[in-house]
């Protein structure tokens, strides 16, 4: 029996083999070139999202030396980062910088902030409303968004508002948040658009159902107000609450004042109060501070308790917040029975607040210096000038009646030429700017 071979199959076979081998090699080697390491932008990206930086660089740094875009944006972002790579700003803008020239959208985005902001490279508005208008035109959302900010403040190029409104609707339509809360914004004020409430009102709630703690605080203050819908005070807590929650000590110290004085279907109460404006307080706001040191020395809402009422009111005065100066100096006049420090610094309170244009200050002040006190000669003069300044000042009322009166009664004790002198000083007195410098705590 004759066996026939097909010669020219097992040729094919045979050559297959061959390449395939000589294929392998050639990766093999290639291989062995590198270390053995091949990289891959999806493991790369995958050690990042999981958290493993250092696996992430080496197989973004090597495909990013080689020129790949995603990974060149990657290694920017974690050298600016400083996540599995040392922290150079500077190395970061290159990487960004190469990524963006060969049109990737995030770097071109992030190049165009990194010059907005000079993060890693000299701040260049001109440059930075390029690289926005790229991406932005591309339709990259936070780049629109950005671009508007900039058209509407007229950085890198000529303000326009229209242009900006454009841009920021873009952005917005896309569900951008810092969009939505901008184009309501603009809708609110009436600039770039057509003033429109209803669309404020609901630009600021696209933007508040998704967190944003600014948009939330508009919304309440919208409903507070009844501005493009229909006065909600219970709505308004609603949305100061969602504020308040994530921080917003603006929102806390408006719920506080909201509880205080008790509103239209929101019923008084000092503990509510009491309780917003301290975590408030805590976290620095200067008018929450000063509330809580009155609710102490009070007794509302809380103990009553001087101590607490003046270590308060000293953290908002040291912020230069006037209505706390007064309490202050009143708790210093009332400590200060037979010690002069404290009458000294009372004194200098009442005016320092007397000076920026505080009524009852002015008051207080035209008081010990009408009567004398510890220490303080009666200046009769300085009497008259701070009742008039008071009369003046205050709104009318009962306050403002008594401060007349106090002016016409010491008017009758001075001379003519004591009465020309404080007429003179009344008629030239300008209110004070700027922040106050003084040492809030007595000894």
């Amino acid at each position: 029996m004759v066996i026939k071979i097909p010669v020219i199959k097992d040729f094919a076979y045979l050559f297959s083999v061959l390449v395939f081998a000589a294929f392998c090699f050639v990766q093999e080697a290639a291989a062995q070139a590198r270390g053995g390491f091949q990289p891959s932008f999806q493991t790369g990206l995958r050690a990042f999202s999981q958290g493993d930086n250092q696996l992430a660089a080496q197989h973004f740094l090597r495909l990013a030396q080689d020129g790949d875009m995603r990974a060149q944006y990657y290694i920017g972002y974690m050298t600016d980062t400083g996540a599995g790579l040392g922290r150079d700003p500077h190395k970061a803008v290159n990487w960004y910088r190469k990524s963006a020239e060969q049109g990737y959208l995030p770097a071109q985005s992030y190049l165009g902030y990194a010059y907005s902001v000079g993060r890693g490279v000299q701040q260049n508005d001109e440059e930075a409303f390029k690289w926005y208008t790229l991406a932005a035109r591309r339709g990259d959302a936070v780049a629109q968004n950005n671009l508007a900010t900039m058209l509407r403040s007229g950085r890198g190029w000529q303000k326009d508002e229209q242009l900006a409104a454009q841009w920021y609707m873009q952005a917005a339509l896309q569900g951008n948040v810092r969009a939505q809360y901008n184009l309501a914004t603009m809708y609110l004020r009436g600039t770039g658009v057509d003033q429109n409430y209803e669309e404020a009102l609901r630009w600021y709630e696209y933007a508040a159902r998704q967190g944003d703690a600014d948009a939330q605080m508009a919304m309440a203050f919208m409903h507070r107000r009844g501005m493009g819908t229909q006065q909600d005070y219970m709505r308004a807590i609603s949305w100061y609450i969602l504020a308040a929650e994530q921080g917003d000590i603006s929102a806390q110290f408006n719920l506080g004042r909201l509880y205080e004085i008790g509103i239209e279907g929101v019923s008084q109460g000092d503990d509510d109060a009491a309780r917003w404006y301290f975590r408030a307080a805590r976290e620095g706001h200067a008018g929450a501070q000063y509330r809580l040191g009155l609710m102490y020395a009070q007794g509302r809402g809380v103990d009553k308790d001087e101590r607490e009422a003046v270590a308060w009111l000293r953290k908002s005065a040291e912020q230069d917040y006037i209505p706390a100066f007064v309490p202050l100096a009143r708790f210093y006049e009332q400590f200060g029975q037979g010690i002069q420090a404290r009458m000294n610094q009372a004194v200098t309170l009442y005016r320092q607040a007397a000076d920026r244009g505080h009524p009852e200050a002015q008051m207080e002040l035209a008081r010990i210096y009408f009567e004398g006190a510890n220490g303080i000669r009666a200046n009769q003069v300085e009497a008259y000038k701070w009742y008039a300044l008071a009369a003046m000042n205050l709104p009318g009322g009962p306050a403002k009646e008594n401060a007349i009166i106090q002016r016409i009664r010491v008017s009758s004790i001075l001379t003519e030429e004591q009465l020309f002198r404080a007429k003179n000083q009344v008629a030239s007195w300008q209110p004070q700017t700027g922040p106050v410098r003084s040492n809030i705590r007595a000894q």
